[in-house]
């Protein structure tokens, strides 16, 4: 590896552990606040989703410091090795596949909290309910607004992820899978599955 693209690593591990910290205080510091009043505005439709709600949270904070340790480790990893990989290509695999199964754990968990605060604002609004303050956003509107922004740097960081593999790793060999239908490029069901290599 040469020093430009050891150069780009470091900006790109700054810019990567930067975003996994700010999407660890967004969860951990203002989603407690944010989900507590929601919860309270939809606990006559649902007695229990403060306490489902608590234990979501409590997953989500151990995802987030695993996913800032591993993310530690992966530069720990690239900085000994002063960018020559040779013969850890299977720890920066493993890392990095650790690191995106937690960016997929993290979203899938945000998007059950979406839908289902989706789903209890409905059914109260179906029985009636109406907002007291008009002017400005609910308590659950705040929260699925947080959560946009959420899974907004959930892909932030996954995306970046990704560049850093690429620029630690070669890609030997690649295979786009899919099913037909109507969605991108035709496929239904699109999928990469990449292998890289020394």
């Amino acid at each position: 590896m040469n020093a430009e693209d050891r150069e780009d690593l470091d900006i790109e591990f700054d810019m990567l552990l930067d975003d996994v910290a700010e999407l660890k205080r967004r969860l951990v510091d203002d989603g407690p606040r944010l989900l507590t009043e929601a919860c309270r505005e939809l606990s006559d439709v649902e007695p229990t989703l403060e306490a489902r709600v608590d234990g979501l949270l409590k997953r989500v904070e151990v995802v987030t410091e695993r996913l800032e340790t591993h993310s530690t480790q992966l530069r720990s990893l690239a900085r000994e090795r002063r960018g020559r990989l040779t013969g850890v290509s299977t720890a920066v695999q493993d890392i990095g596949l650790s690191l995106q199964s937690m960016i997929h754990l993290l979203d899938a968990q945000v998007e059950w909290l979406r839908d289902e605060l989706t789903r209890l604002e409905q059914l109260k609004t179906a029985a009636g309910w109406q907002p007291a303050a008009p002017q400005g956003q609910t308590p659950v509107q705040r929260v699925l607004s947080w959560i946009s922004g959420l899974r907004a740097q959930l892909k932030k960081v996954g995306g970046m992820l990704w560049n850093i593999i690429a620029l630690l790793l070669t890609p030997k060999q690649w295979t786009l899978k899919g099913e037909l239908g109507t969605g991108v490029l035709g496929l239904f069901n699109a999928g990469i599955e990449i292998q890289f290599g020394p």
